[in-house]
């Protein structure tokens, strides 16, 4: 047990506004982790070319053997529809997208619809016609999403996001429990 020097006076009250102030710059703090990380994360999204309507022939660089994406803005119409090209020659191949991938840009809503492959490498067209009743949704190829970095990222801000509120809290709650306890004493 120890002792307590009776002439010495307990701790003032302002500790428990110091427990306060730790959590709240804590909390500010895990906050700040979040915003920057998040920022961090939507970089990552996949970068868009040019915007163009279903109907309309649009310029692309395709990589060979490397997918490229067209994302359809369901802001604008649903898009059902079939598209052809040619990269340096060649025909390019228009399937379904193996993955689901929808993510905000430009004001806009994309969502991954069809994945572009070419044989060759370079410059070409892409023609996209939409269904009868489709209307003419707004288009644009872009890179491939990688899902898992993504994931990865996103989960890590969340992680140390949260480790810096609890460690902050837990510091806070701390200074507020020395306080108390010397106070009783």
């Amino acid at each position: 047990m120890s002792r307590v020097d009776a002439h010495q006076p307990p701790p003032a009250r302002y500790g428990y506004a110091v427990a306060g102030a730790v959590a709240v710059l804590a909390l500010l703090a895990a906050v700040a982790v979040l915003v920057v990380g998040i920022r961090s994360w939507t970089g990552d999204f996949p970068t868009l070319g040019r915007h163009f309507r279903a109907g309309e022939s649009a310029r692309l660089e395709l990589r060979a053997g490397e997918p490229a994406v067209l994302y359809v803005s369901p802001d604008t119409a649903t898009f059902d529809g079939r598209c052809t090209g040619e990269v340096a020659g060649s025909p390019i191949t228009v399937t379904e997208a193996p993955d689901t991938f929808t993510f905000f840009s430009g004001g806009r809503t994309w969502a991954a619809r069809y994945e572009i492959r070419a044989e060759r490498g370079g410059s070409g067209q892409l023609t996209c016609v939409a269904s009868t009743g489709t209307g003419a949704p707004l288009l644009a190829v872009g890179d491939r999403p990688d899902n898992p970095h993504l994931v990865r990222k996103l989960a890590g801000t969340v992680a140390a996001g949260a480790c810096v509120a609890g460690l902050g809290l837990t510091l806070g709650g701390a200074i507020a429990l020395a306080v108390r306890k010397r106070r009783r004493a």
